[in-house]
C-alpha cells in the first residue's frame, strides 16, 4: 500500500481492512498492529495482523504501508538580461522565424531546495 502525505505533513492517518474467513467460525477476530486509522510516518511501516477463530487457531500476515512526502516543483525565478523590454523578448520567442535583435539573451535561473523531512 503506497500513499502520499499532504505538503508539510510528516504523518498520515491510514485506514485499511483485513478480511479473514474460516470454515468453522463465521466471524474470526482480526487484530493488526498498528491498527487501521493509526498515524503512519513518512517512510515504510510494517503492519502485522493475526486472525483467531473460535477454536483458538491463529494465522498471521504482514504487509507494508509506504507513505511518501509530496514533492512540489521548485520555485523558478526569471531573470531578464536581454537589454530590451519584455514585449520585444516575448515576440522574439513566439515567432521562431523572426530574427532576434542583436544581443538578445534570455537566462533562466532555477533555485532548488532539497527537502529533508524524513524521520
Amino acid at each position: 500500500m503506497a500513499l502520499i502525505a499532504p505538503a508539510g505533513q510528516c504523518y498520515l492517518p491510514v485506514n485499511f481492512a483485513v478480511l479473514a474467513s474460516d470454515n468453522c467460525d463465521p466471524a474470526p477476530v482480526v487484530t493488526c498492529i498498528p491498527p487501521s486509522g493509526s498515524l503512519f510516518p513518512i517512510g515504510k511501516t510494517s503492519v502485522n495482523c493475526m486472525v483467531r477463530n473460535a477454536a483458538g487457531t491463529t494465522a498471521t500476515c504482514t504487509f507494508v504501508v509506504s507513505v511518501y512526502p509530496i514533492t512540489t516543483s521548485p520555485p523558478i525565478q526569471w531573470q531578464k538580461s536581454y537589454g530590451g523590454d519584455g514585449e520585444d523578448a516575448l515576440q522574439a520567442l513566439q515567432q521562431p522565424g523572426r530574427i532576434r535583435p542583436a544581443g538578445l539573451r534570455l537566462d533562466l535561473e532555477a533555485q532548488f531546495r532539497q527537502r529533508t523531512n524524513f524521520p
